[in-house]
């Protein structure tokens, strides 16, 4: 039911987008990641990639605060999946 929810609110988000309607979309997707998180824990791929997405439309917001919060949850979930060496999580640094 949650992962259901989730998506209903990463599409809505999306259309939101691409109707220009940044704000909207910004919120449903944070929405999306929470749901995720708890669904799936901090440390899956699927909150990694959602966290991601989340992250690049904040920097195209210019709300630096809330990427960087949304990139510390992707280097994380790297971090635990694949090891602090790995070519992803020096990436995401």
């Amino acid at each position: 039911r949650l992962r259901s929810q989730s998506k209903a609110l990463w599409v809505a988000g999306a259309k939101a987008r691409k109707e220009g309607r940044q704000a909207e979309a910004g919120a449903a997707w944070r929405q999306s990641l929470l749901l995720e998180r708890g669904v799936y824990g901090p440390w899956h791929r699927v909150t990694e990639t959602v966290a991601g997405r989340v992250a690049e439309l904040h920097e195209r917001r210019d709300e630096w605060r809330a990427e960087a919060e949304c990139r510390r949850m992707v280097l994380e979930a790297r971090r635990r999946l694949d090891g602090a060496g790995h070519w992803r999580t020096t990436d995401a640094r």
